[in-house]
Order: structure tokens, then C-alpha cells, then sequence
């Protein structure tokens, strides 16, 4: 009996024992946090004190979120909606504030501005069913120096349907009978002909386009450098429809290309032989009515050498051209229509355009 007694009196000074551990263990912790709180506490008082302790005159804070010299200071383009107000800018007075990235930046005449990124449009969304793309195309401005824009290396391309990037390299849009929106053949403007950064008459073929060369492999495993796309609006109701277009592979430059001898009716090196490659709507490739093989400069004996920048007919006419220097009467169904000369195609009044569009795939 004295020995339960006794183990009864152990187990009640252990159990004393444990939950005084637990008590001191419990204030020691809320001890610590209280003194954590109120070390941060004091902290943030002390930085609080120290922001509102400083003094900082009206510009300090007017420059905080506004730019203090707008034309000297750089002004980011991200995005197509931005390109629109330079343009606007330039093309009238006004004025304009804009939020980037925290700042107020003012859009002048004067300002100068900078390309952050590459600019990605969707191409069926960007002209598809659409007329007077001078409207819509804004890829002139970033070679047109009046718009003060630097472009740090970027550019405007435009996305596929498929995924495959695009870069316009030519874009002429003939309007109305107008010489202004022809390319000049005269050699005293050579320097003009194959470049011009207009709404109606933009192209950047003169430079070349090395850059974009690639290997783009082939279904029969072949590779070619280039990979174009060439469209032009459909005459019948002036409209362009990217489901019909050419697209196809060569191994050459197309505007490094001239007096060159084809052993056939296509340049060297051209093929459709691969996934997406076609012709529908402009050409049937190899039928010789529609005398397409890829593009090529004129060559300087035919009677056609100087009416266009490029040619898709390797012979003695200028059907598929891109920058034509005069303006093509359609002969073969009707004698009234001037236009780019496009295919041609038995069967199809569709041999004359009022617009043309040629992108290099970028990759």
C-alpha cells in the first residue's frame, strides 16, 4: 500500500514537473515574439521617419513620374498602338501622354523613340479580306528616319496561321494612276530603286536580305537559304485573301540575282517541295501558261528589264512581279484594268493587281 502511495506521489511531481516545462517554454516564446514584433515595428517607424524627414522640391517629384525633356529623352515603343500615335504625331500637331512603365512619357515631333521589342502581328487578321493596307501597314516608319525611331535591333514580323514569322520586305500598293507610287528606273535613282519607306511604296529589297538566310529543309531532305511568300489582292473585288498565295523555297537571294542563265523556266534552286509550299491562285509552277519559277531580277534584254525590281517569269515577260516601274495593261480578258501584272492563267481574270505584298520567312 506504501508503495502505490509513493508511486502515486512521483508520478504527480513528474507530471508538475513536465507542465511547468511547457509553462516556461510557452512564455519564453511569446517573449520572443513580442520582442521580434517590436523590433520591427521600431524599424519601420525608423524608415517612415526617414522618408518623411526628406525634402523633396516640386521637380524631384514632377520628374517621378513624368519625363523632364521629352526630346532628349528616349520615348519605348512596345507595341503597335504606340507606332500609330508616332505617326500621328508626326503627321499632325498634336500632342501626346502616354503611361510606360510607370512613367509619363510625352509623344512630339521632336521626340525620339525606341523599338523594345519586336512587334508580332497576326497576318491572316492583318490583311486578310482588307483593301488599302497603306492604311494598315506600318512597317515603313521604322526605315523612315523622319520618325526619329531607333530600332535597337527590332522589328515588325508577322505570324502565321501555321506559326511560321514573316518579314515584309515589299509592299506597293499602284492606287489610282499615280507616278508616285511607282519605283524610279532611272539610273540616276538607283539608290532609290528596290528601297522606299512610304505608306504605298514600301520596300527594303536593295539592301539584301542575307540575314534571313536559313536552311530550311526540304521533304526530299535538300535544303534551300530562302522561303517566300508573294500576294497580291484579287482584282475581281480588291480585297486581298491570304488563302491564296505563292509560297515556295529557293537557294538564291532574289535581288542578287540578274542576267543570270536558267537552265529552265525556274530560278536555281527553286521548289515547293515541302509541308505548306504552294502556288494556288497565282500560278500552276511548271505549266508554261503560267511561266512561274521562283524570283529573279529581269534580266537587262528583255524588252520588260526595267519594268519591275523582281520577276517570277524567267523569260522575255514580267508576270509575278514585286516593285513594278510603270503600270501593266491587262491584255488577256479586258483592255481597260492597269495594274501590277500577277499571273497568268487561263481561264482566271485575275492576271492584274492593284497591291502586292513579299515577306522572306524569318523563322
Amino acid at each position: 500500500m506504501k508503495k502505490n502511495k509513493n508511486n502515486q506521489n512521483g508520478a504527480i511531481s513528474l507530471f508538475v514537473l513536465i507542465s511547468m516545462m511547457f509553462f516556461l517554454a510557452f512564455i519564453l516564446g511569446t517573449y520572443t515574439i513580442a520582442s521580434r514584433r517590436k523590433s520591427v515595428q521600431i524599424q519601420d517607424l525608423s524608415d517612415t521617419q526617414r522618408i518623411y524627414s526628406r525634402t523633396a522640391s516640386a521637380k524631384d517629384q514632377y520628374d517621378s513620374i513624368f519625363l523632364s525633356d521629352s526630346t532628349n529623352s528616349l520615348v519605348p515603343i512596345t507595341n503597335l498602338e504606340q507606332l500609330k500615335i508616332v505617326k500621328n504625331v508626326y503627321d499632325g500637331t498634336a500632342k501626346y501622354k502616354y503611361f510606360i512603365n510607370g512613367k509619363i512619357y510625352s509623344f512630339e515631333k521632336d521626340s525620339n523613340f525606341v523599338l523594345k521589342n519586336d512587334i508580332i502581328l497576326d497576318l491572316e487578321d492583318t490583311i486578310n479580306e482588307k483593301n488599302n493596307l497603306q492604311d494598315i501597314i506600318y512597317d515603313y516608319m521604322l526605315y523612315n528616319s523622319s520618325y526619329n525611331l531607333n530600332l535597337n535591333g527590332y522589328s515588325i514580323y508577322y505570324k502565321k496561321d501555321d506559326g511560321s514569322i514573316w518579314k515584309l520586305i515589299s509592299y506597293q500598293n499602284i492606287g489610282s494612276i499615280n507616278s508616285s507610287n511607282l519605283f524610279s528606273p532611272d539610273s540616276a535613282s538607283a539608290n532609290y530603286y528596290g528601297k522606299s519607306y512610304s505608306s504605298k511604296l514600301f520596300s527594303i529589297m536593295e539592301d539584301g536580305i542575307s540575314s534571313y538566310s536559313n536552311n530550311w529543309i526540304c521533304l526530299d531532305n535538300t535544303t534551300r537559304n530562302f522561303e517566300f511568300m508573294l500576294m497580291y489582292t484579287r482584282t475581281s473585288s480588291q480585297i486581298f485573301d491570304t488563302s491564296k498565295y505563292n509560297r515556295w523555297r529557293q537557294t538564291y537571294d532574289p535581288s542578287k540575282i540578274k542576267d543570270k542563265f536558267f537552265s529552265s523556266s525556274e530560278v536555281d534552286g527553286y521548289t515547293i517541295n515541302f509541308e505548306g509550299g504552294t502556288t494556288e491562285g497565282l500560278g500552276k509552277g511548271k505549266d508554261a501558261l503560267d511561266m512561274w519559277g521562283g524570283l529573279a531580277r529581269p534580266r537587262s534584254t528583255s524588252s520588260y528589264g526595267e519594268k519591275s525590281y523582281l520577276t517570277g517569269s524567267m523569260g522575255t515577260y514580267w508576270y509575278y512581279a514585286v516593285g513594278v516601274t510603270e503600270w501593266y495593261k491587262k491584255t488577256l480578258f479586258t483592255n481597260s484594268t492597269y495594274g501590277i501584272p500577277t499571273s497568268r492563267t487561263t481561264g482566271e481574270n485575275e492576271d492584274s493587281a492593284t497591291e502586292c505584298l513579299f515577306f522572306v520567312r524569318y523563322k
